[in-house]
């Protein structure tokens, strides 16, 4: 069994890229990307159901990981909010969702997904 690709720095291009068999590029160093143990996700949404195979999401999601049990502090979680449009295609629903961050009120933060199929 290969082992799995990592993540390197390419400092002269300033770009990431990815090693092969657990070996970074020669210029590379290895980026150490935290994980953790332990995580927590809530997620809701209220379903608007439209004419012609449309329909409107409001969401609200929270979560967080962190790397031990002992490290666990709930007033760490991150909130998310925002609209969504679904379209109820033949091979099933295609979802746009613009995230709004509003954990920090001083830094906001919007992100746009596009997926196909139910969100949970």
């Amino acid at each position: 069994m290969e082992p799995h690709p990592v993540l390197c720095f390419d400092e002269a291009t300033s770009e990431y890229v990815l090693g092969a068999r657990g070996q970074c590029p020669a210029g590379a160093t290895f980026v150490d990307i935290p994980s953790g143990e332990v995580k927590d996700v809530m997620s809701a949404e209220l379903r608007f159901y439209l004419p012609w195979s449309l329909g409107l999401v409001a969401f609200f999601d929270a979560g967080q990981v962190w790397g031990t049990p002992d490290d666990v502090d709930l007033g760490e979680l991150e909130y998310t909010v925002g609209p969504g449009l679904r379209y109820f295609s033949i091979i099933g629903p295609i979802r746009a969702d613009l995230g709004i961050l509003v954990s920090d009120p001083d830094d906001v933060t919007l992100s746009f997904h596009l997926s196909l199929g139910q969100a949970f």
